[in-house]
């Protein structure tokens, strides 16, 4: 594993015109949502001051490949749940809103560095992996003076 970036509620301001913008977790319920992950019963977790909540509803869309779950919100299909560093830019932008920002999103994603097998052993596999996690990985994390 090559590190765990913060996840951040967001969505487009297509999605969220004429619509009630939530205020709290439980207003989520009311919304698409969509995130990364698996599992047959799917279930989204936010953090706050130690304690955790579980979001009502079902995502409408639930996918592994976070760049098409970010093109889906980009598109206005509803609130995703995305690593921060991939909303960096729509958010510089105003092509993207971040929504419950006192809020963390409980289960991260784990990014990992994946081979061919036998492959992980072999000395230039490995060095560019130990560069990916010296190098990218740090700036993946939080953008200076972002709230994760």
């Amino acid at each position: 594993m090559l590190g765990s970036p913060p996840m951040i509620l967001c969505a487009a301001p297509n999605y969220l015109a004429g619509k009630s913008v939530p205020q709290t977790p439980s207003e989520l319920g009311a919304h698409a949502l969509l995130w990364a992950g698996s599992g047959a019963e799917p279930v989204l977790r936010l953090a706050k001051d130690g304690g955790s909540v579980v979001v009502p509803g079902q995502p409408r869309l639930m996918s592994q490949d976070l760049n098409a779950l970010h093109s889906a919100v980009a598109a206005g299909l509803g609130i995703g749940v995305l690593p921060e560093f991939l909303c960096r830019n729509g958010l510089a932008m105003k092509r993207l809103v971040r929504l419950l920002p006192d809020w963390q999103v409980a289960d991260r994603v784990e990014l990992l560095a994946v081979s061919p097998t036998g492959r992980s052993a072999d000395p230039a596999v490995r060095s560019f992996v130990d560069f990916l996690a010296a190098n990218i990985v740090p700036a993946l994390a939080s953008a200076p003076g972002a709230n994760s």
